[in-house]
């Protein structure tokens, strides 16, 4: 693998780059009828005795994030654990639990019986192309990164171009 989109860049390398490409951020997702789902916004703190439905090796249950949980006592309780995105959402609207998930909450469309709130304070991280450059990419590679430098510079708020696409 030559490319990779990665959501922390963990290397401090000088021979990796690292291209911006967007910025999400951890957001809440409530059952309509829960308690808090009226809110425009939730503490993590909040959340501490929440049943939690997560993804399959979720970006906001790596690490980094966990190390930002534990220092404010939230200790993580899964109640059920879904390969993608639209089972979490199902089963969050059955009240299996709450979730966690990363996205943008002035574009995440709208799922009915779910709502999708940020965290206060928000926790945004940057998602970026990166790929060796002490190593030669091949034709291929260098196509694409040069194809979504442009793509990049094209589309100004690529939060609101991608949430377009799905």
């Amino acid at each position: 693998m030559e490319i990779a989109f990665l959501s922390t860049v963990t290397s401090s390398r000088e021979a990796l780059n690292a291209i911006p490409f967007y910025k999400e951020e951890v957001l809440v997702v409530l059952y309509e009828d829960h308690p808090l789902s009226s809110r425009e916004s939730v503490r993590l703190e909040e959340l501490r005795s929440e049943n939690f439905v997560a993804l399959c090796d979720d970006v906001v249950f790596d690490d980094t994030f966990l190390e930002r949980y534990r220092k404010v006592g939230f200790v993580r309780n899964v109640s059920a654990s879904v390969p993608v995105g639209t089972d979490l959402m199902r089963l969050v609207k059955e009240g299996i639990g709450i979730a966690l998930m990363h996205g943008n909450a002035d574009t995440t469309p709208d799922y009915p019986g779910v709502r999708v709130i940020p965290l206060e304070p928000r926790m945004q991280y940057e998602v970026s192309m990166c790929y060796r450059s002490d190593v030669p990419l091949s034709e291929a590679a260098e196509a694409f990164v040069n194809y979504a430098k442009r793509w990049r510079v094209r589309h100004a708020d690529l939060n609101l171009s991608f949430d377009a696409m799905f």
